[in-house]
């Protein structure tokens, strides 16, 4: 009786664990990449065949919308890259590994005597693949944002010298305009240190 308890609260104790592990493995693995997101990064979102604002701009040529509109949809990330599958074949070693993982918990907890080597080693085992989910990771993201910048330098050589130039007094006009609506923020959410009442704040009444 005592051993089945035992072995009752050490499943327990390996299923808060387990699951942990699971979910962070699976999410790693099916989460879905923000490719549209870094795709779209520094530009107003819009709509398939139409061109960012900025470029809106700059009066091109039919040739110079075909050219971008041809780079952009090149770069365009398909449905398949959008969400990444786990194979049937990946996902029943995955679960092999889990029970595998959580045997070998359970035969930590229960043991008569603590084996810190073992677990150690499991802990290392786990802590491990986190790291290679997360390197995956990091560099799928840097993949996508090289991509990027490739994107923006072919649309920049498909303009005119005037229009590269327009292009960039654009950009940094809509910087500075970012800059001073977030300074002029900044400055109203800064409480009055005159007790004097803000510009946007009605007079006070009078006894």
């Amino acid at each position: 009786m005592m051993k089945k308890y035992i072995a009752v609260a050490a499943a327990s104790l390996i299923g808060l664990a387990g699951v942990a592990t699971a979910a962070e493995a699976v999410s790693q693995n099916s989460r879905p990449a923000k490719q549209g997101h870094m795709h779209k990064h520094g530009q107003k979102m819009h709509q398939k065949g139409e061109l960012p604002r900025d470029l809106q701009e700059l009066n091109l040529s039919n040739k110079q919308k075909a050219q971008i509109q041809k780079i952009m949809e090149a770069n365009r990330p398909q449905q398949a890259d959008k969400r990444p599958t786990v194979d049937a074949a990946k996902r029943a070693e995955f679960q092999q590994k889990m029970q595998q993982r959580r045997a070998a918990e359970q035969a930590l907890i229960t043991g008569k005597n603590f084996d810190q080597a073992a677990a150690r080693r499991l802990v290392n085992e786990r802590q491990a693949e986190f790291e290679q989910h997360a390197a995956e990771r990091k560099q799928r993201m840097v993949d996508m944002e090289v991509k990027r910048l490739k994107e923006r330098h072919d649309i920049f050589q498909v303009l005119t010298a005037k229009q590269q130039k327009q292009l960039l007094e654009n950009q940094q006009k809509r910087q500075q305009e970012r800059a001073d609506r977030k300074a002029q923020r900044s400055q109203q959410s800064q409480p009055n240190m005159q007790g004097e009442p803000r510009p946007d704040m009605p007079p006070m009444p009078q006894n």
